[in-house]
């Protein structure tokens, strides 16, 4: 993926409480995920938004809100995360996610599911569409 000057990373980390100290160790290690994978990538412009306590059942989440604004104004070049699960904890919403982020020209790229979902998403849409005896886009 070539760096787009004008754009940043948005690396996004969640962690629902459990207990104080749980939940900062989860959130420190998702950290650290994500800067170690933009070090080994060359991501040098990138934005943190951090979600302590709060569910991937609800995107009423304060950084999750903020870094959907800063896509929705174009200001975003890629969603970096450490699960499809910080995103949301269920798929309806993750995809939505998904082509809303699509639409605003933003790659999605979870660590741990290795790849960027954003492509892997498309490609779902077109096997999904031809099983319906659709034709491909």
């Amino acid at each position: 993926m070539s760096k787009q000057p004008d754009k940043v990373f948005a690396l996004y980390y969640r962690a629902a409480r459990t207990n104080d100290n749980d939940t900062t160790l989860h959130l420190d290690n998702q950290m650290h995920q994500l800067l170690q994978y933009a070090r080994q990538h060359g991501i040098d412009s990138f934005a943190l938004y951090a979600d302590m306590g709060y569910p991937g059942t609800t995107p009423d989440r304060p950084a999750y809100k903020e870094m959907l604004s800063a896509i929705h104004s174009g200001h975003v070049q890629a969603v970096v995360t450490h699960s499809t699960t910080r995103i949301a904890r269920d798929s309806v919403s993750l995809y939505q996610f998904l082509e809303d982020a699509a639409q605003h020209g933003t790659a999605v790229i979870a660590i741990r599911e290795g790849g960027d979902l954003l492509a892997e998403s498309k490609a779902f849409a077109a096997i999904h569409s031809l099983m319906k005896g659709g034709a491909l886009k």
